[in-house]
């Protein structure tokens, strides 16, 4: 290889891991239950690899609604790419957080697999976009800031919410768990 090759070659690779490096952080949207917002059924997702621990004590933690007719078609429809990281996913064993709480079917981790995939690659609109903060200890939280769609009209706060107990056999019951019970 001439030095004029090696040269343009390495150029390369620095560029290469320069853009790499310089790219945001993937999301990892995961499944922790399902609801009806406004009479719309959606399945709710939390943003895994953002939860932040804060020096007051508390966690922070970023939860989607995304429809579930949206995500069912959306899931029937995966492109090749994901198709293979969800198969890929499974094929290892993949155990969703979920399974924490609730004892799961082979389809109903499949689904969780494929949803969750979706949920970070889609461009699906989600109905909810809500930052909590919780207080582990105490089993309360509050919303920081909230986005919802409802029939085409946004709606958004970014006042906390007081303080509330969390609701006993709830999402957020689940949520809570889900945050306080892992590293």
């Amino acid at each position: 290889m001439s030095m004029k090759a090696l040269l343009a070659a390495l150029s390369m690779a620095s560029f290469a891991c320069i853009c790499l490096a310089g790219q945001p952080a993937r999301s990892d949207w995961r499944g922790f239950g399902a609801a009806n917002v406004a009479g719309q059924p959606v399945e709710l997702f939390y943003l895994s690899n953002e939860v932040q621990r804060t020096p007051d004590g508390y966690t922070r933690v970023w939860t989607k609604a995304l429809s579930r007719p949206a995500l069912e078609q959306a899931v029937g429809k995966l492109d090749s790419a994901v198709s293979e990281r969800v198969t890929a996913r499974l094929n290892r064993g993949y155990i969703p957080p979920l399974s924490q709480m609730r004892t799961l079917t082979n389809d109903q981790i499949a689904w969780l697999a494929a949803s969750e995939e979706v949920a970070n690659d889609s461009k699906l609109q989600p109905t909810t976009l809500v930052l909590y903060e919780v207080d582990c200890p105490k089993q309360m939280m509050r919303q920081l800031r909230s986005e919802v769609t409802v029939k085409g009209r946004n709606h958004s706060s970014t006042s906390a919410s007081e303080w509330t107990p969390i609701p006993p056999e709830s999402n957020l019951t689940v949520l809570h768990t889900l945050l306080c019970t892992s590293g």
